[in-house]
């Protein structure tokens, strides 16, 4: 045998009253399997062999649902004790309903499984694909997302065996043909940031595509977000950018946002939703617009109860800063932890858009330094003329004991409240802890 061929066993059964003909293969070196190639309606314990099961498989198969039954209905069952008490995984019809529900055990918990979805049509050839990656277990129908589960617990690996429709429970009502199963899908690089090291999601920058799962990270309370984006058409509905979710979910609890970013209907703007304390979808829409067709910079920096969205770059003394963009204030703790990361989710629309470049870090600093500033050299923060914004960054400096502070300014007129002219803070806040103002300058309330 040389290392260019693989071994393939057959395995030809006819059942003489349906004239039913099914093959199954054991396929060394191959990632795609077939394991049924015909079409027929569901029977009972209709056994396909056995494989080998891996950490992560996809399984894909034509489904048609004739009618409508009570009780639960078995359509597929990947067994490694070979009863009903091993899910490895299971997929069935609900009872009373076309509502397809798949289970699938870990070393934590038997029979985990999510059924909220719409129902199959009845009569109507579907093709049903349900795959876990990195405990991550996803249903799609015809190509599209159904619903998904966090798996809890590491799936049951090794020799499996496959029925269609298992031996211990009534078969769905149904016709199911051409099931395959990949034994090797591609899997998503990221890596829980379990230290400050930056974890890099994408690097390639390309067109977004709806439910691109990028993997895992480990949020920290604080966190900065970077990429760059080329929005090429404004949307009219909703589409997501990017979403990390707790509960691989888009808004049921808090922590599906944490953070996630939109596009806004018939806008060029940026909408970025963050979770915090016990509430969600607390959200903050941006100032500035985006341009059509060039690609930006994008930067979300969260530290504290600050969250802080920055679109563009300056170049300052050969050196970038992000532009000045929009500030939100939280009125909690952020959610931490393992989250799941899409770009973008299965939830929304995708944009018409590039990106690349997303890089997270769990342990955010300020955009960039002006320059080190740890000696008596000047340091030039600004240098041209402009009215005065709010929320203009202008980056960070050492600061050393002593200081001196010069600028021209030119009073345009009188306004109610305090009015902030300058702001040296070393926690980006404005006022609560030492530190926070070093110093700041304000004019007085209508003086």
């Amino acid at each position: 045998m040389t290392d260019d061929h693989v071994n393939i066993y057959v395995d030809r059964v006819n059942i003489q009253h349906n004239k039913l003909s099914f093959l199954t293969y054991f396929v060394n070196a191959q990632c795609i399997q077939t394991l049924y190639d015909g079409s027929t309606i569901l029977k009972k314990s209709t056994s396909l062999g056995q494989i080998t099961l891996p950490a992560n498989y996809e399984i894909e198969f034509d489904l048609t649902v004739n009618s409508v039954t009570n009780g639960l209905t078995n359509i597929l069952h990947f067994t490694q004790t070979d009863t009903t008490n091993s899910r490895v995984p299971s997929m069935y019809l609900n009872s009373g309903t076309s509502t397809l529900l798949v289970t699938q055990d870990s070393d934590k918990k038997l029979n985990q499984f999510r059924s909220l979805s719409s129902p199959l049509p009845i009569g109507q050839k579907v093709r049903v694909k349900v795959s876990e990656i990195d405990r991550m277990l996803k249903v799609y129908v015809n190509g599209a997302y159904y619903y998904s589960f966090t798996v809890d617990g590491n799936r049951p690996v090794g020799p499996t065996k496959i029925y269609m429709s298992n031996p211990w429970e009534n078969p769905a009502s149904a016709t199911i043909g051409n099931v395959q199963i990949n034994t090797c899908p591609t899997v998503s690089l990221a890596a829980p940031s379990s230290s400050c090291a930056p974890v890099t999601l994408l690097s390639d920058f390309k067109q977004i595509e709806r439910d691109t799962y990028l993997g895992r990270v480990t949020l920290k309370e604080d966190y900065r977000l970077d990429f760059d984006i080329n929005l090429k058409q404004i949307p009219t509905t909703w589409v997501n950018v990017l979403h990390f979710t707790k509960g691989d979910s888009d808004i049921t609890t808090v922590g599906d946002r944490a953070p996630a970013v939109w596009i806004i209907p018939n806008k060029a703007k940026l909408f970025v939703s963050q979770d915090a304390g016990s509430q969600k979808n607390l959200g903050i829409e941006s100032s500035l617009t985006i341009p059509i067709g060039t690609k930006v910079h994008v930067t979300i920096i969260a530290i504290g109860d600050t969250l802080k969205v920055y679109v563009g770059e300056t170049l300052y003394e050969s050196i970038t800063i992000p532009n000045p963009y929009s500030v939100f204030t939280l009125p909690g703790l952020k959610p931490t932890g393992d989250v799941h990361v899409y770009a973008s989710d299965p939830w929304y629309t995708s944009p018409n858009a590039e990106l690349g470049a997303v890089i997270y870090n769990p342990c955010p600093t300020l955009p960039k330094l002006l320059v080190p500033s740890n000696s008596c050299s000047k340091v030039n923060v600004y240098e041209g003329t402009t009215f005065i914004e709010k929320n203009t960054l202008l980056g960070s400096v050492n600061v050393l004991g002593d200081y001196a502070i010069e600028f021209d300014l030119t009073i345009n007129g009188i306004v109610d409240g305090w009015a902030n002219i300058l702001h040296l803070t070393q926690s980006g806040r404005n006022l609560g802890t030492v530190g926070d103002r070093i110093p700041g300058i304000w004019l007085f309330p209508g003086k």
